[in-house]
């Protein structure tokens, strides 16, 4: 990975685009530190697996690496939701990342 300068950084800007709809959910159990909680992911959004999470009062936020990919290497996901439920959120931002965005990160083993 090319070393990085003050001056310049390598980044996958999140902007421009924004599709917002009411859709039908998929709900997916996921493991957060040995917790497991139920997530409200739009339906039609690829399945993926936790890199990264962190969670804030009534918010969390995970990094997933998707089933999908683009180039041989995995596409990411950065995702907002929101607690609504004992041990229940539900996604309110869904956003897929380009694949670099998660070797950069240093959370995939793909060739990026």
């Amino acid at each position: 990975m090319a070393e990085e300068t003050e001056r310049e950084i390598w980044i996958d800007i999140l902007h421009e685009k924004h599709e917002c709809f009411h859709l039908p959910a998929r709900p997916e159990l996921v493991e957060l530190d040995g917790r497991s909680v139920r997530i409200l992911f739009p339906e039609y959004t690829p399945r993926g697996t936790v890199q990264a999470w962190a969670a804030r009062e009534d918010l969390l936020f995970l990094l997933l690496q998707l089933e999908e990919q683009y180039r041989d290497a995995h596409l990411g996901a950065v995702v907002v939701a929101r607690k609504t439920g004992e041990d229940e959120y539900t996604a309110v931002v869904w956003h897929e990342l380009f694949p670099y965005a998660l070797k950069r990160l240093e959370l995939t083993g793909d060739e990026a």
